[in-house]
């Protein structure tokens, strides 16, 4: 796991992922962290700190490449590998901008993973998006927007 990536290469698409410069790239903030991890493997914990410290500073790191995007994390809550899913826990504890997704997710693996560990970090997750959010009342009101259904 990479917590700034800047650039992907997709070798069996030829298809570029970075910031739009290239013709026919994709957003590479759109890629799952954990694209790499394997089934038994675990995400590197410094990693995981160094994305979560990168969510906690928005907005002045929203415009930076290589933040993931809110739906790669969503989607690897459901991933095979606990240690994955608990990493996602992590990063949504962090992601006080989407709170109004990040928080049902969180109450979900809290209540309902199969693994205690999933289910202790999706708790303490919880506790520090609250905190984030108390913290960072005034901003939660512009970016909001950010993340509405058209």
């Amino acid at each position: 796991m990479i917590p700034e990536a800047n650039m992907a290469y997709h070798f069996r698409t030829h298809r570029f992922w970075g910031n739009g410069w290239y013709d026919n790239s994709g957003n590479i903030q759109g890629i799952s962290p954990f694209m790499l991890i394997g089934p038994g493997d675990e995400p590197d914990p410094g990693d995981v700190a160094a994305i979560c410290k990168a969510l906690e500073s928005f907005p002045s790191a929203f415009e930076e490449v290589g933040l993931p995007d809110l739906g790669g994390v969503l989607s690897s809550t459901k991933s095979e590998n606990s240690a994955v899913r608990q990493a996602a826990a992590q990063m949504l504890g962090s992601y006080w901008v989407a709170a109004k997704l990040a928080i049902p997710a969180l109450e979900g693996m809290r209540g309902h993973d199969s693994n205690l560990r999933v289910r202790v970090t999706a708790a303490v997750s919880l506790v520090r998006l609250r905190k984030l959010m108390a913290r960072h009342r005034s901003d939660l009101k512009w970016t909001e927007s950010l993340f509405e259904e058209p």
